[in-house]
């Protein structure tokens, strides 16, 4: 029996670009390489999905019109279908489904492809009860992850390093990611509601494929749904289950220093640029922020090796303090000045605080106080150098 459904173009691209992110091209189970494509005669929809072994994803998408036949189908289809989708400037596209024979054929305007499928039993989504959920806008969602989600590692063997936290408390959200030399948090985020505070733990570089779907959602409303071993996110035609990291966080409120040898402002662009400039020469870049001889203080930036060097002097807005000079990992500086640069923030606020002969730099926009950014000195091989973290 063959079904044939008729969709919107643009609709079909948009969710399998989105839905391919999360396929598992090296897993052993061999539906996690493929969609898995559901026609829904009840509710007129079709429905596609994606799995690998943490995340699974699925879209409803609304079927134009049928062909002769309106008729429930299921069928594994390749991950090619993505780019045969893209290869179609029809404003709309059939496509026909044989899940007898295992075929599905897309055809728009004059251009039509096919493609075998597969049989098997694809990964069914979790449907755990939630035991508490929150209601938030995509747009806050979007916004309060892309301030943290870069600062996590995948290299650490400790689980909570690959981890975003996503802590809710009396309608407020804290979320943070830290890889040991650096760490991004932000605090108490107004939201719309919960009805329970938790803590979630998720895998950070599965979150991170979510961001491009929250920006692109045809509801701003998101629910999330809490349960101890995974979170369920819904919105719209659009629902995700994730699997929680089974680890205990660091108390990472403790790393943020409360006192300062210096406290300057300077502009976020070029504080970035100068930082950026470095990484090329030595991958370490030397911060030092002295009074000249004018007896106004500048920040200057410096790295060298034995064959070139390379400094330049960035004005400071304001400064309070001591001199101070220290050395940062330029990789790990430019990623965090970056991220700011990006959303926006004109000014960053720089706190230096010694520990031993050294310095840790946190900073936050000077108009966003609740978003700050730490980061660890390259220091003699001593354990200053690293997050002091208690975590699993």
């Amino acid at each position: 029996m063959t079904v044939t459904i008729e969709l919107e173009t643009v609709t079909l691209r948009k969710i399998l670009s989105h839905l391919k992110r999360f396929v598992h091209m090296d897993s052993q189970v061999e539906p996690m390489k493929h969609f898995r494509l559901t026609v829904d005669s009840q509710t007129d929809t079709l429905n596609i999905r994606s799995s690998n072994d943490i995340t699974h994803c699925s879209y409803n998408i609304p079927i134009v019109s049928y062909g002769r036949n309106k008729e429930d189908a299921i069928i594994i289809a390749p991950v090619t279908l993505e780019s045969f989708a893209r290869k179609f400037s029809s404003p709309q596209v059939k496509l026909s489904i044989n899940s007898d024979k295992n075929k599905i054929e897309i055809k728009g305007g004059t251009t039509k492809s096919s493609m075998t499928c597969i049989s098997g039993v694809f990964p069914s989504m979790s449907t755990e009860i939630a035991i508490a959920q929150l209601t938030m806008s995509a747009s806050d969602l979007l916004s309060i992850s892309q301030k943290v989600i870069d600062t996590y590692s995948e290299d650490s063997g400790k689980a909570f390093v690959q981890a975003i936290y996503i802590e809710v408390a009396s309608n407020t959200v804290t979320t943070a990611t830290l890889d040991g030399f650096s760490m991004s948090a932000l605090f108490n985020f107004p939201m719309a509601h919960a009805d329970k505070d938790f803590t979630m733990l998720l895998h950070a570089s599965e979150f991170k494929k979510l961001l491009p779907i929250f920006s692109d959602l045809d509801t701003d409303e998101v629910i999330v749904k809490y349960h101890p071993d995974l979170v369920i996110i819904e919105s719209g035609d659009f629902s995700c289950s994730m699997k929680s990291v089974d680890a205990r966080y660091p108390d990472f409120r403790k790393q943020i220093p409360s006192q300062a040898e210096a406290l300057v402002t300077i502009n976020t662009k070029d504080f970035n640029s100068a930082v950026t400039a470095t990484d090329s020469v030595d991958g370490m870049c030397q911060l030092d922020v002295y009074e000249d001889e004018s007896g106004t203080y500048v920040l200057k930036v410096s790295a060298s090796n034995t064959e070139q060097s390379y400094e330049t002097l960035v004005d400071l807005q304001t400064h309070q303090g001591t001199e101070i000079g220290c050395v940062f990992s330029a990789k790990l500086l430019r990623k965090l000045l970056n991220r700011a640069n990006g959303l926006g923030y004109d000014t960053v606020d720089c706190m230096f605080t010694q520990v031993g002969t050294t310095y840790i730099l946190t900073f936050h926009p000077s108009t966003d106080k609740a978003f700050i950014s730490l980061l660890m000195p390259v220091a003699e091989q001593t354990d200053r150098q690293k997050l002091s973290l208690d975590g699993n």
